[in-house]
């Protein structure tokens, strides 16, 4: 199995995991409502493509930018993309914010990179 599939793998474990707590704990309050079928089957599979984007974006990031080719220890994307299925919100929070760090941080430069003039 190589990197990418195991990042997808345990993505998917993680979205896997918290739909079992989710149906654990609406069946023993007995407020499951069936309604939400559809979202205890698909968590794993979002969860699968959660922990890989997220794993992509640390491979691109920390791992190319530094000029490595490979994952020294991958112990640590497995633990990411697991987190990253496991709570989708918290993984969309993250992405939000670091795409609010991107856009203020190309547009702090104030006109000095080179680009045309407004106005």
């Amino acid at each position: 199995m190589n990197i990418h599939s195991g990042a997808a793998w345990y993505g998917a474990v993680g979205g896997a995991t918290v739909g079992l707590y989710g149906l654990y704990t609406h069946i023993q309050a007995r407020d499951f409502d069936p309604k939400y079928r559809l979202w205890y089957i698909c968590k794993p599979v979002m969860g699968a493509i959660f922990g890989w984007f997220v794993f992509l974006i640390y491979y691109l990031s920390l791992v190319s930018a530094q000029g490595v080719g490979t994952v020294k220890t991958p112990e640590l994307p497995y633990v990411i993309a697991f987190l990253a299925g496991f709570s989708e919100r918290f993984t969309i929070k993250i992405v939000d914010k670091l795409m609010e760090t991107l856009t203020t941080w190309q547009g702090s430069d104030n006109g000095k990179s080179g680009s045309a003039p407004r106005g």
